[in-house]
């Protein structure tokens, strides 16, 4: 930080204009708390957040116990799901503005596309290796499909869940901020841009500080519940 204050006060001859020293950002970090655009278009980016996650849960985690009950199906359909997420999906990330347009629809289904894959991935590899001997014994006493999964199955992969949620919510915000920052014309992403057009680097700078404080939290929050339900792993 000192290094950094000590380069820009001695080499930046642009009188402030492309970079800001740290001081300079912690004096501009109030005023954009206190800016309602700013907040705004956090809160935005947080509600694309959060209704992605909410679907990369509910859907990973379901979709991957059944994919983990295949058989035969299983490699197939995992090593198809390999190579989509290999696929650089910031190569087709225009298509997602095409089809959808540039507001919340577009940047919520792409944050979805960007976490979902390792979640099936997790949980359907998880759920295939479930004691088989534990399975069978409640078929045989009558459990449905839909019993085993919920009483069975899904206890047995709550770990594994919390761990490839954790994954996913690195992917999803990344996807969501990236997609705010190609077009954007309400969220943190629009902010970022007017701010580096229109050359004001301490309010940029701080900004940017913002988003990542949110995501150090969210992280944090994730890295606690990983933790809790490693302890569950080990009781069990």
């Amino acid at each position: 930080m000192v290094l950094w204050e000590l380069l820009v006060r001695m080499g930046d001859s642009s009188g402030g204009l492309l970079v800001a020293a740290p001081t300079e950002v912690l004096t501009a970090l109030p005023g954009v708390i206190e800016d309602s655009a700013v907040m705004s278009a956090l809160g935005t980016g947080l509600v694309q957040y959060l209704a992605a996650m909410a679907v990369i849960i509910v859907l990973g985690v379901a979709v991957g116990m059944l994919f983990g009950q295949l058989g035969a199906m299983f490699e197939p359909v995992r090593n198809v799901l390999q190579l989509a997420f290999a696929v650089p999906q910031v190569a087709i990330s225009p298509l997602f503005i095409v089809w959808l347009g540039v507001g919340f629809a577009s940047k919520f289904t792409y944050g979805i596309t960007q976490g979902i894959i390792p979640v099936l991935i997790g949980m359907m590899t998880a759920a295939k290796l479930v004691d088989r001997s534990v399975l069978d014994s409640a078929r045989s006493m009558g459990a449905s499909s839909s019993w085993r999964l919920r009483n069975v199955v899904l206890p047995a992969v709550v770990p594994d869940a919390v761990s490839n949620i954790r994954i996913a919510s690195k992917l999803c915000l990344l996807g969501i901020l990236q997609a705010e920052l190609m077009v954007s014309t309400a969220g943190i992403g629009s902010v970022i841009r007017q701010l580096s057009t229109t050359f004001q680097p301490d309010r940029l700078y701080a900004t940017v500080l913002l988003v990542c404080v949110a995501a150090v939290l969210i992280n944090s929050a994730l890295g606690w519940c990983e933790t809790r339900a490693s302890k569950w792993r080990g009781h069990q």
